[in-house]
């Protein structure tokens, strides 16, 4: 993958999704994530079922991922951290920070096993929390995506 970004025209915008993992139903947001890209006429999206053929992002403004349990190879990863830093844009959600191995006596582990792949998403999923009511605090009101939102609570549920 080179380093440069394809410029694209105005009118249109390449995007790259990928929709895989376990323990969810990935089908379902898959087609729920497509609707949404589908309302912006612009957007053209390619969908994948896993971490190949990222060399599709060298014509993308941005990537989406929802997975869960899904990691990039290592080079896959330099793949990846080449791209953002070329000004590549990444919507990394649900457990596309997550590693999940089941132990001996039927616990699940998430061992820091990729270092290199978490700290490019910034994150790592270690557990659920207690399902029950949180407080959520809004720390920049002036964001384009938290104008107008108050701290809240609200109560996390399973489904």
């Amino acid at each position: 993958m080179g380093q440069e970004q394809t410029t694209q025209p105005a009118t249109r915008i390449d995007a790259h999704f990928v929709a895989a993992g376990k323990y969810h139903d990935i089908d379902y947001a898959r087609l729920e994530l497509l609707k949404l890209l589908l309302e912006n006429p612009h957007i053209r999206t390619t969908v994948a079922a896993d971490y190949s053929g990222l060399e599709r992002l060298d014509h993308c403004r941005f990537l989406v991922t929802y997975t869960c349990d899904l990691v990039p190879t290592k080079e896959q990863a330099l793949q990846l951290k080449a791209w953002l830093e070329a000004g590549g844009k990444w919507l990394a959600l649900h457990g596309t920070n997550s590693i999940l191995v089941f132990t001996e006596e039927g616990l699940v582990d998430a061992p820091d096993d990729r270092p290199d792949f978490m700290e490019l998403v910034g994150t790592q999923f270690k557990a659920h929390p207690p399902i029950g009511q949180f407080p959520v605090e809004v720390v920049n009101t002036t964001h384009e995506l938290t104008k107008g939102i108050d701290d809240f609570e609200i109560v996390d549920e399973l489904y």
